[in-house]
C-alpha cells in the first residue's frame, strides 16, 4: 500500500507539470473514467483533440 501511495503522489506531481488543458483531460480520463466523447462534451472541445492529448501522455 505504501508503494501505491508513493506512486500515486509521483504521478500527481508529474501531472501538475502538464499544461492545464492536458491536466483536465488526463484527470477526466484516468480519475473520472470518462470516455473521450464525454470529455470532449464536458470541455467543449472536439473528440479528436481529446484523442490527440491522450496520445501524447
Amino acid at each position: 500500500m505504501l508503494y501505491y501511495k508513493q506512486l500515486e503522489a509521483l504521478i500527481d506531481s508529474e501531472v501538475q507539470l502538464l499544461p492545464e488543458r492536458m491536466q483536465e483531460v488526463y484527470r477526466l480520463s484516468r480519475n473520472e473514467h470518462l470516455r473521450n466523447n464525454e470529455i470532449a462534451k464536458q470541455l467543449n472541445i472536439s473528440e479528436q483533440t481529446v484523442k490527440n492529448i491522450l496520445s501524447k501522455l
